[in-house]
């Protein structure tokens, strides 16, 4: 159902796998360190402190723009939401 609504917004899903989305800093793809009560982590990098579902919601973007392999995804495709 959602490919076929996505289709007619004009727009292509891309499917991520979720698997280690929580525990990656959206940032410079460092792991983070779940130092922090209440599902907070921080990042061993620079020190960005957010919610785990928040580390989540900016790494799955993304992952889907990146592609497979890191690479940049085909011209013109946008995943949904952007």
């Amino acid at each position: 159902m959602l490919p076929c609504m996505a289709w007619k917004a004009g727009r292509v899903v891309i499917p991520v796998g979720p698997r280690g989305t929580s525990q990656t800093c959206a940032g410079r793809g460092e792991r983070v360190v779940k130092a922090l009560p209440e599902g907070f982590s921080v990042c061993p990098a620079y020190g960005y402190t957010a919610h785990h579902d928040v580390y989540a919601s900016q790494v799955i973007p993304r992952r889907a723009r990146s592609g497979p392999t890191g690479a940049s995804g085909p011209p013109g495709v946008v995943p949904v939401g952007s």
